[in-house]
């Protein structure tokens, strides 16, 4: 009783560090995309929007938003389900649309709490199944105060789902291979199929749940029941993910271009042709100030490195050193070998895209820690260490609370470093536009300049801005005009406010535009992602007339 309360407490603790953060957290880059695309799905059976992913956490946003009955999408036939830049739609159906906006993003984040409560209850069953509850309530604390998991639960994205559905799908095989009853396979199967629904970077599992067959088949030689069970349990895990995974297109049929072959969920196929087309397209990447669109192989262990708390990381080194030393790395194979061939798949990527890709490995980490708990628990000095570790992870998060998204460890320098490591959905994701209009209410600005990282119109908040570069569609409408008397060497008078992925550039700007700021000191630097400027005038006002020109487009000699 006294494990099922400290469960219990712990998932509302979870609940609430996430819940209590959702008023401070602004739309991120990807949630009006995200949320028009699951809206349409399930509303209308929409699927020509190609976001190079699957269905399956989009869906559920639109499911939540079918709260909101009176919602608009445009005609069928209406060609803006064909643009390419995949700007318009959202803005319309978010921005524009019956509903207040910042409602429909709180229904929209709403299945990602939940989703992340069933996930905690997960870790504490295999946890709990391997090492006793003792240790599985230490993995749940691990869980519960991990910044990275809080920052995801809270916004209507694909990665909190593909952690949930990833981790989920590795268990219940797990148990359908010792146990090879009919409820584990067809558990296993249904698991499978939402994992490669949510995406595709679940691909992994198939070789592990085949690896795994055939050990457990080499294993069993001579035992023909075995062996049999072991085969009947891939065959049912495979054929029931397929089918779940076409239940969610519907169960539809057809070619993937006119006149083409049928095949089963189109959509989800046509989706896996727009990654590889959008693989083999050239991206920025940012890694320690530097840019490439080559992107660099050790990306994503250094991203781990630097923003994995460094509590995570001793206990993982620790359950690695502990599963040599026990040799028991057989009996670890499905806690250890998914998030292993993910994270050898990522170092392949020609796009560098964040942490959040490397959100699955966080439950297997939960899991093995507690094998530590429970060896810890048993010497005296080693549980003292341990406690502290834990009581370490709670102090990274509450000390962050509520910008999780901006967690760097003590080792990278926290999040005042951030910047200079890491950028995009490693720090800013425009997050923090509602944070701006507090501070702007509490110290007003007449002529306020923006550069925003982000697609939510600063109009939203009641800000009245004038528009820096990059001037993506969040701020059509906000003073663009202005953007002519900006000189990035030599930038006007006034304050100015620069989120920090344009600050350090190379994503949707140039390096160069904001050189002049990141030599000075800023009056304010709100939630670690949007930095506060004020440049005072330097000499008396002149008028100049440039006969026609502009004062951007003066080489710098001139000016």
């Amino acid at each position: 009783m006294k494990v099922r309360l400290g469960v219990i407490g712990l998932l509302c603790v979870q609940v609430w560090l996430t819940f209590s953060t959702l008023a401070v957290t602004s739309p991120t880059v990807d949630e009006p995309l995200h949320m028009v695309r699951g809206y349409a799905f399930v509303a209308r059976g929409e699927d020509r929007l190609r976001l190079r992913g699957p269905v399956l956490s989009n869906a559920l946003s639109g499911l939540a938003l079918l709260l909101e009955p009176e919602l608009q999408l445009p005609p069928v036939d209406d060609p803006i389900w064909l643009e390419q830049d995949g700007t318009q739609l959202p803005e319309d159906f978010v921005w524009a649309n019956t509903a207040p906006p910042l409602r429909m993003v709180f229904l929209a984040r709403l299945p990602m709490l939940l989703v992340s409560v069933l996930l905690g209850a997960l870790i504490f069953r295999w946890a709990a199944q391997r090492s006793g509850s003792p240790a599985a309530l230490g993995a749940l604390t691990l869980y519960v105060f991990c910044p990275n998991i809080l920052a995801h639960a809270r916004v209507a994205t694909t990665d909190l789902v593909t952690t949930a559905t990833f981790f989920g799908s590795a268990y219940v095989f797990h148990e359908a291979s010792r146990h090879p009853r009919w409820m584990w396979r067809l558990a296993s199967g249904v698991l499978l199929g939402l994992a490669l629904a949510a995406k595709f970077s679940a691909v992994v599992l198939l070789p592990v749940i085949g690896l795994e067959t055939g050990l457990v088949w080499w294993k069993a030689r001579g035992r023909r029941h075995d062996q049999r069970a072991a085969l009947i349990t891939l065959f049912v895990t495979v054929a029931i993910g397929a089918l779940t995974l076409w239940g969610i297109y519907g169960f539809t049929l057809g070619p993937l271009e006119a006149g083409g072959v049928s095949v089963p969920a189109p959509s989800f196929w046509g989706e896996w042709q727009a990654l590889n087309e959008y693989l083999a397209t050239p991206l920025p990447g940012y890694l320690f100030g530097q840019v490439s669109t080559r992107g660099w192989w050790y990306y994503y262990p250094v991203t781990f490195a630097l923003k994995s708390t460094l509590p995570e990381l001793l206990l993982l080194l620790a359950a690695l050193v502990l599963s040599v030393k026990q040799r028991d790395w057989r009996s670890n194979r499905l806690l250890l070998l998914p998030p292993a061939l993910l994270l050898i798949s990522l170092t392949f990527s020609p796009h560098d895209l964040g942490y959040r890709y490397l959100l699955p490995l966080l439950p297997c980490l939960f899991v093995a820690a507690a094998d530590v708990l429970a060896v810890a628990s048993q010497r005296r000095w080693l549980a003292g260490g341990v406690l502290a570790l834990i009581g370490w992870q709670i102090f990274s998060t509450l000390q962050i609370y509520p910008y999780y998204f901006a967690f760097f460890n003590e080792i990278a320098g926290g999040p005042e470093q951030g910047r200079y490591l890491l950028s995009d959905s490693n720090l800013d994701w425009g997050q923090d536009l509602i944070g701006l209009k507090q501070y702007v209410d509490h110290r007003p600005a007449a002529d306020l300049k923006l550069s925003y990282f982000g697609n939510t119109p600063p109009s939203i908040y009641g800000l009245s801005t004038y528009a820096l570069p990059p001037v993506r569609s969040a701020m059509r409408g906000q003073g663009a005009w202005w953007l002519h008397r900006f000189y990035p060497p030599d930038p006007p008078p006034g304050r100015y406010a620069i989120s920090v992925a344009n600050l350090m550039g190379g994503i949707w700007n140039s390096q160069s535009d904001y050189a002049y700021f990141r030599a000075l000191r800023p009056d304010a630097v709100i939630g670690h992602t949007i930095y506060v400027y004020t440049i005072e005038p330097r000499g008396e006002p002149a008028n100049l007339s440039l006969a026609g020109l502009q004062l951007d487009q003066i080489d710098a000699v001139t000016y």
